[in-house]
């Protein structure tokens, strides 16, 4: 399993040729200016896999052994995913539910149009389930058939997997000013991962992380996915 942040150059991706070649049934019209104050959901497209896994396992492979990591045997799952502003807040990606099928290595994520840094925190939750959180001990976490509320009051450090207890200490970051400070509170910066696009991302799946401030721009597209070896 990944234990760190990695933010790295990758290649030069054009949003409409990425469409056209790994989803194709997707209409590629209108992907312009998007109102964010209406774009409430995160919108997903299924990839053609096969290709997707084709062309693009061994960059990853190639990233993954430069740091160290499991490389040889891997696949990838990932989405097209289109975001908006208010689908933001502190919280982790799951593990798609692959856990079931081999060992998770990492999520990922490669934008495919440029916007603000991704805020990748300093604390780890309990496992690689997606959970949102709501207040300071409040999160909502990946169930069975919905998201229940559950409390948490301690957080895990991603440098030395020490669990402690959370605090009140806020990040020393001034572009979370959209998130409400008390679902800030016990967390520090870690890395900020530039949106250029074409660049990727590898993190934990229990990390927490939120969007910055949504300031200049009107959407954010990316490749969403997770990294795992199969059984």
């Amino acid at each position: 399993m990944l234990d760190k942040v990695i933010v790295t150059d990758f290649q030069k991706i054009q949003l409409d040729n990425f469409i056209s070649t790994y989803c194709p049934t997707m209409v590629t019209t209108n992907l312009g200016k998007q109102d964010n104050k209406k774009n409430k959901l995160v919108k997903r497209v299924e990839l053609n896999l096969p290709a997707f896994n084709y062309n693009f396992k061994k960059p990853f492979q190639h990233l993954l052994k430069k740091n160290n990591f499991p490389s040889y045997n891997i696949d990838l799952y990932a989405t097209l995913q289109h975001l908006g502003s208010a689908t933001h807040s502190v919280h982790t990606d799951s593990d798609a539910g692959l856990r079931k099928q081999g060992s998770i290595i990492c999520r990922f994520l490669i934008p495919l149009t440029k916007a603000s840094p991704t805020c990748y925190f300093d604390k780890l939750m309990p496992d690689d389930r997606f959970y949102r959180r709501k207040t300071k001990y409040e999160f909502e976490v990946e169930g069975t058939d919905a998201f229940p509320t559950i409390i948490i009051k301690n957080f895990t450090s991603l440098k030395n997997k020490i669990t402690k207890p959370i605090n009140d200490k806020l990040p020393a970051y001034d572009r979370l000013s959209h998130i409400n400070p008390e679902v800030l509170y016990g967390l520090g910066v870690d890395t900020l991962g530039e949106w250029e696009i074409g660049a990727i991302h590898l993190f934990p799946c229990s990390l927490l992380h939120a969007s910055t401030d949504f300031d200049w721009y009107d959407s954010k597209y990316m490749i969403n996915g997770v990294i795992y070896t199969p059984k």
